[in-house]
């Protein structure tokens, strides 16, 4: 048996590029907010692309991931909150195709053409359907739950911040509930230096 843990936030950014714009225009739409219409759109994407018919369930145990598609039970299982959007949904779906077409799971290549396709039909549903934008819940994909007011801090990406008089550039290394571990290279060594650095550093940005 075979279980996919995925649809993290972080893993949304880490692969925004191979997303189509289907995917990405998913992310605006609210999933959880209607177990119902939720389910409808699912069955009829599986209908469409003759996939097994999977059961969908809302689990407020699922901590590091917002969804999860176990192939075995043939259950789609998400985050019972809000911010859950239908690319989340979505996500989960292509990962039971690619499973009942090529008998593939991960995030490979090809699952990313497969959610490519499985994005374009969920949205064409989404939007016949007539559902509305939810603008709160694209806030809420885009800002850190730990800190709502700052940007999303992702696992290693490149960050800078001044200390001391000095830039330090390096990568985060783990998001802790008030502050972020961020890893620096040291000059001439092979050892790491690692900071500790709030999230409201003024100092503190993305990328340099």
């Amino acid at each position: 048996m075979f279980i996919d843990n995925s649809s993290s936030v972080a893993m949304i950014s880490k692969y925004n590029k191979k997303y189509d714009g289907s995917a990405k225009e998913l992310l605006h739409y609210s999933c959880t907010l209607d177990y119902k219409v939720s389910k409808a759109i699912m069955d009829e994407v599986h209908e469409y692309f003759t996939l097994p018919v999977y059961k969908l369930k809302y689990n407020g145990r699922l901590k590091r991931s917002m969804g999860r598609c176990n192939y075995g039970k043939m259950i789609i299982e998400l985050q019972p909150k809000s911010s859950i959007t239908m690319e989340t949904l979505a996500h989960e779906i292509a990962h039971a195709y690619e499973y009942a077409k090529h008998g593939g799971t991960g995030h490979s290549d090809r699952f990313f053409r497969c959610m490519a396709i499985v994005s374009k039909k969920v949205l064409e549903v989404v939007q016949r359907m007539g559902l509305q934008k939810n603008l709160e819940v694209k806030l809420l994909v885009k800002t850190d739950v730990k800190a709502p007011n700052l940007p999303f801090w992702f696992k290693g990406e490149k960050v800078q911040f001044a200390h001391k008089g000095q830039i330090i550039k390096g990568m985060v290394k783990r998001r802790g509930s008030a502050k972020l571990t961020i890893e620096v290279d040291m000059p001439g060594s092979v050892i790491k230096s690692q900071y500790r650095v709030p999230y409201s550093w003024q100092s503190l940005q993305k990328g340099w």
